[in-house]
């Protein structure tokens, strides 16, 4: 089995590129976020092959928050249970170099108690 070539289309070639988050399940939690933020940070995260989650579950590969005080008890259950790692916004910056989403100053990896 052979698969199509892309023929030079735009969205043809997005889809045969494998981003550095392909496989990579992302939690949000950005409640203080400006609007336009979450949507640069949604889209670099897609743009490079991750997937965005609604809901904090064992799917999730990922938790990305500007604060862990932000997350809820239920959150942290979760997180402890699945041993899910949380990070910041920088994480996704310093993986994808992209510079649009480095707008916000967050600790490396942030780990729950």
């Amino acid at each position: 089995y052979f698969p199509q070539r892309a023929h030079g289309h735009p969205a043809a070639l997005s889809r045969m590129t494998v981003g550095v988050f392909a496989g990579c399940v992302f939690f949000l939690k950005a409640s203080h976020l400006p609007f336009k933020d979450k949507n640069r940070l949604n889209t670099c995260i897609k743009d490079n092959g991750g997937i965005i989650s609604i809901v904090l579950n064992r799917k999730c590969t990922h938790v990305v928050t500007e604060n862990v005080d932000e997350l809820g008890s239920r959150h942290l259950e979760i997180i402890k249970k699945h041993q899910i790692p949380v990070v910041g916004f920088d994480f996704i910056s310093k993986l994808t170099d992209n510079p649009s989403v480095s707008f916000i100053n967050t600790p490396r990896e942030i780990v729950p108690e």
